[in-house]
């Protein structure tokens, strides 16, 4: 059975050491759901830069790509 979603959301996080590995992901993602993909990320170092510099890179429009500064609150900010 395959899951299929309505509106396919990826939330990004985590860790500094891999951030290829996020870019990775997201090509896989777009590439499977196209204009569909919604990316969601906090705005802290590592993953959620990774993922914020992807979004860039694509163009993504304010409505595919959600970063939440205020999230980041008591993180290390861009």
């Amino acid at each position: 059975m395959t899951l299929v979603l309505d509106e396919p959301q990826v939330l990004v996080y985590g860790s500094l050491r891999w951030p290829w590995a996020v870019e990775t992901m997201l090509d896989r993602l777009l590439a499977r759901h196209r204009e569909d993909l919604v990316v969601i990320e906090g705005a802290a170092t590592g993953a959620d830069t990774a993922a914020h510099a992807w979004c860039e890179r694509q163009g993504f429009s304010l409505d595919r790509h959600r970063c939440h500064l205020e999230a980041a609150v008591g993180t290390e900010q861009r």
